[in-house]
């Protein structure tokens, strides 16, 4: 059986957004061992009961959300702000490639994640 976040994927235009969405869901899985279902219709990623990262999809972006993005590492300047909020956003936008800094802030999510209490599944 098809888990939910599949299910999405099969429902998005090929090759765009599919295959990018796909690409960033194929990160967020080898970053780590985390809870993914669809919550407010999209893909969403905990550690634990722990929002980690979520993804749109539109037309012509993907925004990838870093609930806590405010309090990662970010040295290449990937996310922007999403108000007053911790979140912070990665925008993928279609014809641009993936961002060579993505795997290592979903890394990082994970790790603050962890330090914050709530620990690694194994």
């Amino acid at each position: 059986m098809k888990s939910t976040v599949v299910r999405y994927l099969d429902n998005l235009p090929d090759p765009w957004p599919r295959q990018s969405a796909e690409a960033v869901i194929m990160m967020i899985r080898g970053a780590g061992v985390l809870d993914e279902f669809i919550k407010w219709g999209h893909p969403y990623f905990s550690l634990r009961g722990h929002a980690i990262v979520k993804i749109y999809t539109a037309r012509d972006w993907i925004n990838v959300f870093f609930y806590q993005g405010a309090e990662l590492p970010d040295p290449t300047a990937l996310l922007g702000a999403e108000g007053r909020s911790s979140m912070r956003r990665l925008q993928i936008f279609r014809g641009q490639g993936m961002p060579g800094g993505l795997p290592e802030l979903i890394r990082q999510a994970i790790i603050h994640a962890e330090q914050s209490g709530q620990p690694r599944p194994r």
